[in-house]
């Protein structure tokens, strides 16, 4: 690597690397994959002049703590799923240009995060998470796209309204036990609450407040008495009561009549499912 001052892409994943070192020197550096290595520390990165680096991926390693990168500002994504970091330190609110940041699989047991006006992809899931943090509605209102899946999180609080641009959520397997209204989400096209705890069939028609929705996972909640055929039916001609225009409930394309032009007639064709 020494004669190859211009690199701008360095993949080195899937290796048995474990220190970043000898790298320092790559200043044209926009995109560093260090995936699936056994790499422990990160502070080493702070001797790398990196300015133009935007994306750092770093998963499937065994990072303990998130050093040493706060001073690439350029820095768009920020890669550090299935780590052993169990916090993120307020300093990443340095990397004012950050719009993905995936934490998932890791041991982070707080939602507590500095303000990042640019994010819009967070991923926390498979944590240790269990409670809400208003903070984190506050900091993070740019978000489109939020996972959250596989924690302990309780019911959504009210500051969840505050994510006005949300398009996609992931609260999969979680101690959730209502649907909470949230007219405020407008945008908000796929809800993923499978796998949860919502017993009241009648917690449904809440869906109704998502406009936009077109997606909808909601099976394995004790509501839908999985099992029981009757009881299935009930549940999915409440889903489509409350949200008539859904395209898709849990892993099921939804019918739904189109307008077909062909020839210069026009015809109803029943059951064409959009791709």
């Amino acid at each position: 690597l020494d004669s190859n001052v211009n690199l701008e892409h360095l993949e080195l994943y899937q290796n048995l690397v474990k220190k970043i070192e000898n790298i320092a020197h790559l200043r044209n550096l926009t995109v560093l994959d260090l995936s699936f290595n056994k790499i422990r520390l990160m502070d080493s990165l702070a001797t790398c002049n990196f300015l133009q680096l935007e994306r750092l991926y770093l998963s499937s390693n065994k990072i303990t703590d998130v050093e040493g990168i706060f001073h690439l500002t350029n820095l768009k994504m920020l890669e550090l799923g299935s780590n052993r970091i169990r916090s993120v330190p307020p300093e990443i609110a340095s990397l004012v240009h950050l719009e993905e940041l995936w934490l998932g699989k890791n041991k982070i047991t707080s939602m507590t995060l500095p303000p990042l006006p640019r994010l819009r992809h967070m991923s926390l899931q498979n944590n240790r998470l269990e409670v809400w943090e208003p903070a984190f509605f506050q900091n993070l209102s740019g978000l489109t796209h939020l996972y959250l899946g596989h924690n302990n999180l309780p019911d959504l609080p009210e500051e969840f309204a505050l994510l006005t641009n949300l398009v996609e959520v992931d609260l999969v397997r979680n101690a959730i036990t209502l649907i909470k209204p949230l007219p405020e989400l407008k945008k908000l096209e796929e809800l993923w609450m499978n796998d949860n705890k919502i017993e009241d069939l009648q917690q449904i028609s809440h869906l109704e407040a998502f406009c936009a929705l077109k997606t909808i996972y909601l099976e394995r909640n004790p509501m839908q008495d999985l099992g029981n055929k009757e009881a299935e039916q009930r549940y999915r001609e409440a889903i489509l009561k409350a949200v008539p225009h859904i395209q898709q409930i849990d892993a099921e394309r939804v019918d739904f009549e189109v307008k077909v032009i062909s020839d210069g007639t026009e015809r109803h064709v029943m059951g064409i499912r959009r791709s």
